[in-house]
């Protein structure tokens, strides 16, 4: 609204272009345009002439607002001022007007500074693992200085991502390095042993062992460092370790003398050993010459032999040359087939040290053998003559007595007892001692006489069944002797059973009058003689029984 301005007195009836004017009025915000109610003439009463207004307009303009365009803002004044959206400049941060923009029109035109503070921005590097390279934080736009490269393990620096700004750029940057994966090598080194390839690969990739190498006459040790379980950042020489090997040459003597094995190092010196022996056999070398040094391997050499020849020589029973032959040695040595005679000896067989007989002559010994003949002296005794009916028992003979004569026929002559019934083995002799009748009849003596050392080695008595009086014949009388002991006339069996040694005559008497085997002679024994006498009954001469006659 106006003020009031001025005062004045007018005449009434003063005209309007002579009544007083007042300077123009000023209005804050408005334009004076002059009176309003200047009556044309005074009137009669008091007047109010009012001033007329015209409210301005005016502009706020905005400066260095960045890089946002903002309107300058024109309207009334004292109207309310919407303030613009805040401007925005490339590496800076606003900070406000200066002046402030009022909240309502001022009365005049007025310009408001955008007030900045410059940023500061970082530039992060990302190494992707390698070397920690510092971050830049400074003032946007503001040079920059390129950091050194970042190194990495198992890897060659290949640029950054992006290109590193010359100067600071209005945000925070990150720029990752670019790698390339290096590549290494692992050389082994096998000191002379078989060839390992070499491994060539990226860094950081498994490493596959490769196989161990192998070298003649040693054994692989492992290696000198560890074969890593990935490509290390580096080049790397590993090298073999070899432990020498120890080998053995066997000497197999094939059953001669032992030779010591040679157990050495590899490639070593070997020193043969002396030449074996085997019995009965000349050494005739090795199967595959000793080496001069040690091999890589485990040798058996074996023994070569010549077998030898040796004479074995068979005696005859005086000490001559019964058979004789030359045979390998160790070949089984038969017996001739005949054997060497020597009267009166039974050859028992051959004998290597002349004492005992061996029915294994063994092999040929490694040297010329002898063998002897072993005898046994025939033993002197008495023996039958082929095809007779003579018995020899020696069954109920006590010693002296070896036993007694069976079988002979009657009335028999000496020289037709040792010509037809009895005969010597050996080197002896008979002795016939006839009865008193002359005849060799029962308790004949018949000695067997050692012709070399003229001694009585067996005595006989002779037995004709039913002859008790040793005439050689069986007759009355002799059934009369029985009948005189049967009735205890005589006593004689008596005597001659109880007798000790049963060596005299009346026991050959018992033997030949006891025809029931009873033991006794009594009347049933001359009861049986007298069938004999009597030719109702025969005597078996060998056995001693009686058999009646059929009929």
């Amino acid at each position: 609204a106006g003020v009031n301005h001025a005062e004045y007195d007018v005449v009434y009836g003063t005209a309007a272009a002579d009544m007083p004017v007042p300077e123009e009025p000023v209005r804050e915000g408005y334009t004076f345009k002059g009176w309003q109610g200047i009556p044309p003439t005074m009137p009669a009463k008091d007047t109010t002439v009012t001033a007329n207004w015209a409210i301005n307009q005016y502009t706020i303009t905005f400066a260095d607002t960045g890089d946002t365009v903002i309107a300058p803002i024109t309207q009334n004044y004292n109207t309310d001022i919407e303030v613009p959206e805040d401007p925005t400049k490339t590496g800076y941060t606003f900070n406000g007007w200066s002046p402030a923009v009022p909240a309502k029109m001022p009365a005049e035109d007025m310009t408001v500074t955008a007030q900045w503070t410059i940023n500061q921005y970082t530039i992060t590097f990302d190494t992707d693992g390698g070397s920690t390279v510092n971050s830049i934080t400074q003032d946007y736009d503001t040079a920059i200085t390129a950091p050194e490269n970042p190194t990495k393990t198992g890897y060659t620096f290949a640029g950054w991502d992006k290109e590193i700004p010359a100067t600071m750029p209005a945000e925070n940057v990150t720029i990752k390095a670019k790698w390339t994966i290096n590549q290494y090598t692992i050389t082994f080194n096998t000191d002379g042993g078989t060839e390992v390839a070499p491994i060539t690969q990226d860094y950081a990739t498994d490493v596959t062992a490769p196989a161990n190498p192998t070298k003649t006459g040693y054994t692989f040790d492992g290696w000198d460092k560890e074969i890593p379980a990935t490509m290390p950042a580096e080049n790397v020489t590993i090298t073999a370790k070899w432990k020498i090997n120890q080998y053995t040459i066997t000497f197999n003597t094939d059953g001669g003398s032992e030779v010591a094995p040679i157990t050495q190092n590899y490639a070593t010196d070997v020193t043969a050993p002396a030449n074996p022996t085997k019995t009965g056999y000349t050494f005739n070398g090795w199967d595959k010459e000793i080496p001069a040094t040690m091999p890589a391997e485990n040798v058996t050499i074996t023994a070569k032999w010549t077998i030898n020849q040796y004479k074995v020589t068979f005696l005859d029973a005086e000490g001559g040359v019964f058979s004789e032959s030359t045979l390998d040695y160790g070949t089984p040595i038969a017996a001739p087939a005949d054997s060497p005679a020597k009267e009166f000896y039974n050859f028992e067989g051959w004998s290597l040290d002349g004492a005992t007989v061996v029915t294994d002559l063994g092999t040929v010994p490694a040297d010329n053998v002898t063998i002897t003949p072993i005898y046994t002296r025939v033993e002197v005794t008495l023996t039958i003559v082929g095809g007779s009916t003579t018995v020899i028992d020696k069954s109920n003979a006590t010693p002296p007595v070896t036993g007694y004569i069976y079988g002979l026929e009657t009335r028999l002559t000496q020289a037709k007892l040792l010509d037809q019934y009895i005969d010597v083995v050996g080197d002896g002799r008979l002795v016939v001692t006839p009865t008193k009748y002359k005849v060799c009849g029962t308790g004949a003596k018949v000695e067997v006489i050692d012709n070399v050392t003229d001694t009585v080695v067996e005595t006989y008595y002779i037995i004709i069944f039913g002859d008790i009086n040793g005439d050689a014949s069986i007759d009355a009388s002799d059934t009369s002797m029985l009948g005189s002991e049967a009735v205890g006339i005589t006593n004689w069996s008596s005597d001659a059973v109880d007798s000790e040694g049963k060596t005299n005559y009346d026991y050959c008497k018992v033997l030949a009058g006891d025809t029931n085997k009873d033991g006794v002679i009594n009347a049933t024994d001359k009861s049986n003689l007298t069938d004999v006498t009597l030719y109702l009954a025969e005597y078996d001469q060998q056995t001693g029984v009686i058999t009646p006659y059929a009929g």
